[in-house]
């Protein structure tokens, strides 16, 4: 994906304006519109205070192996719709499996009442209403549909098939169908929840939540990009050095 290409994306799905954006960098929403079309260039500075208005990494501008997204808070992302296709453009989500060793998604899904409310109509078992994406550097993004009362993300099914064939010795791909609460859901569906709400979703996987210790591991494989594979084997080597070292505490041995 083309840097122009990536900001407009970028934009629309957070719901920022040409103008809005401009404004922050100091430049007209035609000098915007122009840059996002291909057709005309934007000085480095420039680029870099539009970025920042959403939630791009500045230092990707001049490193393509950074991170492409950077934020303390949630970034608050609302699907393209397809307009000749069944389903929904999940593009940017493709593009972060693409750009990040490690790439966690909760597909979230609620049977609670005010839940049946919001998906009136649908007939598909635990619909998702949402996905929240952590990358590697730990940005939290929400992804819902765009529409005041939400509603199902349509071709999640598909989602779920394309995203693996990006997993690799050396990437990894993670997916979970997470139930959520109604007051979880309500801060989602008026986009107040927050990073570190939206973060315990992933420190709390099959109902173990990570000690401090552990979660800093984590953070240290994703940040070096050790693979699953590489620690595995590791802790298989170490289990059988443990039970050569047990043999020969043990013995007997014949001489």
């Amino acid at each position: 994906m083309e840097y122009y290409q990536l900001f407009r994306l970028a934009r629309v799905m957070q719901g920022k304006t040409q103008t809005e954006v401009g404004a922050a960098a100091g430049v007209t929403h035609q000098a915007v519109n122009a840059y996002e079309k291909g057709s005309a260039s934007l000085s480095m500075e420039t680029l870099r205070k539009m970025a920042l208005s959403i939630n791009i990494n500045p230092e990707y501008l001049i490193d393509p192996s950074a991170n492409p997204f950077l934020s303390q808070e949630v970034i608050k992302m609302e699907f393209p719709e397809n307009l000749f296709l069944p389903g929904l453009n999940f593009q940017i989500i493709y593009f972060l499996a693409e750009k990040n060793h490690v790439l966690e998604l909760c597909f979230l899904f609620s049977n609670t009442r005010f839940a049946k409310t919001i998906l009136k109509g649908t007939i598909a078992a635990n619909p998702v209403i949402a996905i929240v994406c952590q990358d590697a550097n730990q940005n939290i993004f929400l992804f819902k549909r765009r529409k005041i009362l939400m509603g199902p993300i349509l071709g999640d099914r598909e989602l779920r098939l394309e995203l693996s064939k990006y997993k690799t010795d050396k990437k990894s791909i993670i997916i979970e169908d997470k139930e959520i609460s109604d007051s979880l859901l309500k801060k989602i569906k008026n986009v107040t929840a927050t990073k570190d709400e939206l973060a315990r979703l992933f420190n709390e996987r099959n109902d173990v939540v990570l000690d401090e210790g552990e979660r800093l591991i984590i953070l240290e494989k994703r940040k070096k990009g050790v693979a699953h594979s590489e620690i595995l084997r590791f802790i298989d080597s170490c289990q059988v050095e443990q039970e050569l070292s047990t043999i020969i505490k043990t013995g007997p041995f014949i001489s």
